[in-house]
């Protein structure tokens, strides 16, 4: 009622933040199996694709090999035959960024399958009351770091003390999750 935010603001601040938390600490995983053919090198991520947290290469006869993060320069310069001979895959490089692409280094030189363990998005919110897909442990985290958001935007709303306790809140919980995320590894 007070005009400083509309709803739509709000729904896409909890989802943003939500999927935020989701990428800083890793509380969601997803497992991707992508078949590989030999002599191709880039191959689609999941749609629901945040972050990359382990890329594994699984030959034809199920040997499996995890795959360092790496990119192009470092392949150009550690590997410089990888654009034109093919091998086993050594590295690979998401960009970290869209268009979702993952990349094998070398090319294949057999079929196998590029294994991901990712992040995947949240359940989308659209403020009809549906639940969010986080633990409950951790959904007050995301409410500050929304409040933290809606609290730096810019206009007659904005409270940059009261922002800043907010981030440091969600930062907070956010360091509680990456340490129960890590006692189950």
């Amino acid at each position: 009622p007070s005009g400083l935010w509309t709803m739509d603001e709000v729904v896409s601040y909890l989802n943003q933040r939500q999927n935020q938390f989701l990428k800083d600490t890793h509380c969601q995983f997803g497992i991707a199996n992508i078949p590989a053919t030999q002599g191709v090198s880039k191959y689609d991520l999941p749609d629901d694709w945040i972050n990359t947290i382990r890329v594994l290469w699984i030959s034809e006869d199920g040997i499996t090999k995890e795959l360092p993060r790496s990119d192009t320069w470092e392949a150009d310069h550690g590997i410089p035959s990888w654009t034109y001979e093919e091998g086993t895959p050594l590295i690979f490089d998401d960009g970290g960024t869209k268009p979702i692409s993952i990349e094998i280094m070398p090319t294949p030189d057999a079929d196998g399958i590029i294994q991901i363990h990712y992040v995947p998005y949240a359940a989308l919110l659209d403020g009809t009351g549906e639940l969010m897909t986080l633990p409950d442990e951790f959904i007050p985290s995301v409410k500050y770091g929304t409040i933290s958001d809606m609290l730096n935007k810019v206009g007659r709303g904005s409270d940059a003390p009261r922002a800043k306790y907010c981030e440091q809140r969600y930062q907070l919980g956010c360091e509680i999750a990456r340490l129960l995320v890590e006692g189950f590894k």
